[in-house]
């Protein structure tokens, strides 16, 4: 069982004079969402000349002034706490922000065994996906976030859905919104964007492919599931990143879920909760799901 003290966890709950959460209560089949900001720096995103400060998240964070969900948020940054607790000033009955040390959540401890291998001549290197180590640690810190949330379960939520920090980056929403079950969703699977044309043709790729030249199946931006079908698949995700570490191989997290569920990882390690996919018509679109997800409150 893991508990929450091993994430050195200060929890800020403060109760509000202004209440919008009755709408989130009277949300049906209500989801409660879980999102991340850890401090590592500004670091190069896509080429070594182009940097991301924290400006770009504080920035996308805006979003969640707007999201009536449920919301749980772990951080080492004090700032970025006081941050989220400002913007959501209006729903603190409903928000949880947790302030940790980031060197005591589980993925950190393999970031000396990632480090060496990025320095391998022979490793491809993508930025920052395969040039800094700490970025692979924050994405592989979702799953162990996701699994501390749901073991919680904060706001007895039925659902639960992972929501990148940055997901609404490109345009954020100004009016109140809660992100809905999918549709057609099947209460046994995960919910992802499909992000390639041929699904089938896609999972006959084999892993070394898949982490050495970065390629994704899903969008793990926004990942939605049952409650105990999301703390299975936290635990599948940690349990195939430490295999495919000890293989040598490692990326981000998009890799690790593809390596999962391509046919040779499927083999090996027999993932017994499986992914439903939904695809953008036309060309494939990372952020679909969320679009799809969104339902304008009346509020606005």
């Amino acid at each position: 069982m893991y508990h929450v003290s091993n994430f050195e966890i200060y929890f800020f709950y403060l109760q509000k004079t202004v209440d919008k959460t009755t709408t989130w209560k009277s949300i049906p089949e209500n989801t409660t969402l879980v999102t991340a900001y850890l401090d590592i720096g500004t670091f190069s995103k896509g080429y070594p000349h182009r940097r991301r400060s924290k400006t770009f998240y504080f920035q996308s964070a805006k979003a969640f002034k707007y999201i009536l969900n449920a919301l749980i948020v772990y951080t080492n940054s004090d700032l970025f706490r006081n941050y989220m607790l400002e913007i959501r000033r209006d729903l603190l009955s409903v928000t949880k922000v947790l302030l940790i040390d980031s060197m005591s959540i589980p993925s950190f401890q393999y970031r000396k065994q990632i480090q060496e291998i990025f320095q391998l001549h022979s490793y491809p290197k993508f930025y920052p996906h395969t040039s800094n180590p700490m970025y692979s640690c924050v994405t592989h810190a979702k799953f162990d976030f996701l699994l501390n949330a749901t073991e919680e379960n904060t706001f007895k939520s039925k659902y639960f859905m992972w929501l990148d920090v940055g997901y609404f980056s490109s345009k954020v929403p100004l009016k109140m919104f809660h992100l809905s079950k999918p549709p057609s969703f099947n209460e046994t699977k995960i919910a992802a964007s499909q992000i390639v044309s041929n699904l089938t043709q896609a999972l006959e790729l084999d892993p070394n492919t898949i982490f050495k030249k970065k390629k994704s199946i899903a969008a793990a931006g926004l990942l939605f599931g049952e409650r105990s079908r999301v703390m299975y698949f936290s635990k599948l995700y940690q349990r195939g990143f430490r295999y495919f570490l000890s293989q040598n191989l490692t990326n981000s997290d998009q890799q690790v879920i593809y390596a999962i569920y391509c046919d040779k990882g499927n083999r090996i390690l027999k993932p017994k909760v499986e992914l439903q996919y939904y695809r953008a018509p036309g060309v494939p679109y990372y952020h679909f799901l969320g679009t799809k997800l969104m339902k304008i409150s009346l509020l606005s």
